[in-house]
């Protein structure tokens, strides 16, 4: 009597090939197929986590220059503006206690006029020194500005040695002179913030002239 073997349907795997998870015929191709998706999908990923990582250690070194470039050039800005302002301090201090020893201008009085001589002294200082490199086109508009804001910072200056005068008596020159200097250092705060903003304004970068496009038949050529 034959025996009856094992009998393979098409597209259902054998035995042995059911045990080690293989298929034949189309169900094969299909699962095949489905399980390189599955190692291109897993691979894609992969490199994608890698190069997302990378960009972004890529980036991280590429903006600690930047900031240390902005750094340095606020450093830089603020050395110059303080070497124009201590020359404008001690403009101011000895004006104000030339006059204030010399005539019988009141304490106030003989403050603002050293004041108005310390901002005259300063537009040179800053124009011609510490942002000589700053818009030059616009001369009219600079100086007024500048004698705008010299103005509020006058106010800022000598409303402290008035307060200090006439609010609590300090009006010895000892005190007229502490006062004073307090006046200045907050004065020159509001300053270096306006004259940096709006005054000495910084050159804007000019714009990348594009090339013009000649259309084909403006230039002659038969194609």
């Amino acid at each position: 009597m034959p025996t009856t073997g094992n009998v393979t349907l098409p597209g259902y795997p054998s035995p042995g090939a059911a045990r080690s998870g293989g298929y034949s015929g189309p169900v094969g191709a299909v699962r095949g197929a489905a399980d390189d998706f599955t190692d291109e999908t897993a691979s894609s990923t992969e490199h994608a986590d890698r190069t997302g990582l990378s960009d972004l250690m890529t980036a991280a070194p590429t903006q600690r220059p930047a900031l240390r470039e902005r750094l340095f050039l606020l450093t830089h800005e603020i050395a110059k503006f303080g070497a124009v302002g201590g020359v404008g301090l001690l403009v101011n201090l000895a004006v104000f206690n030339l006059v204030r020893h010399t005539t019988e201008l009141q304490v106030v009085r003989a403050s603002i006029l050293a004041t108005v001589v310390a901002i005259a002294c300063n537009y040179v200082g800053f124009r011609y020194f510490a942002y000589r490199d700053r818009d030059k086109s616009r001369r009219t508009k600079e100086l007024t500005l500048f004698l705008l804001f010299s103005a509020v910072g006058l106010v800022i200056e000598n409303g402290v040695l008035y307060t200090a005068t006439y609010g609590f008596g300090w009006d010895g020159p000892l005190q007229s002179n502490v006062f004073k200097f307090l006046g200045i250092g907050v004065a020159t705060l509001f300053r270096f913030w306006s004259y940096r903003t709006w005054v000495f304004r910084r050159l804007q970068p000019e714009p990348a002239a594009v090339p013009e496009l000649v259309p084909e038949a403006e230039t002659g050529r038969v194609t």
